[in-house]
């Protein structure tokens, strides 16, 4: 009922797909068979673009190279956007504007793009840290090597290891 009523609020803009289960959505098509060959057998009856529920969560799946062409082409900025669940946002001022991972394509992420490009992953500067890493590495893995040396197993939860 609640996927009917989120159908019939957005079913004017979705391209057509098969019709879908409450709750599971499109699951049962896409069946234990690998992706691509549903994708495919779902694309000869409905086309090179298509709707699909995966449980609650609209999905528009692209199976045609040209297509995914044109609309990237063509619809670039429509489609930079990106879906910031709740666990991934920080707390900045603006939401999830501080990252670049997490900010939605506006000033401020082609702002960071720039900066990340020109300041930070150039390759002089990224000549310069190369000892930097290499030591942090040296010592990830020292530390590993100590704390799988006292546990019993020689299991290592990498998570908990700090320098």
């Amino acid at each position: 009922m609640v996927m009917e009523h989120k159908k019939s609020k957005l079913g004017h803009q979705l391209p057509p797909g098969p019709r879908c289960w409450p709750v599971v959505g499109n699951i049962f098509q896409i069946g234990l068979s690998p992706p691509h060959e549903s994708f495919t057998i779902l694309a000869r009856k409905h086309g090179p673009i298509m709707t699909l529920w995966l449980g609650s969560m609209c999905t528009v799946v692209v199976s045609s190279s040209e297509v995914a062409c044109d609309m990237f082409k063509n619809n670039d900025v429509a489609l930079a956007g990106r879906k910031i669940y709740e666990a991934m946002k920080g707390n900045h001022e603006h939401g999830s504007e501080g990252s670049l991972i997490t900010s939605q394509y506006n000033a401020h992420w082609r702002m960071l793009k720039r900066l990340s490009t020109t300041e930070f992953f150039v390759t002089s500067r990224l000549d310069a840290m190369r000892g930097v890493r290499a030591k942090c590495i040296d010592c990830m893995v020292h530390l590993i090597d100590e704390v799988a040396c006292e546990s019993r197993n020689g299991v290592v939860d990498v998570g908990l290891v700090r320098p």
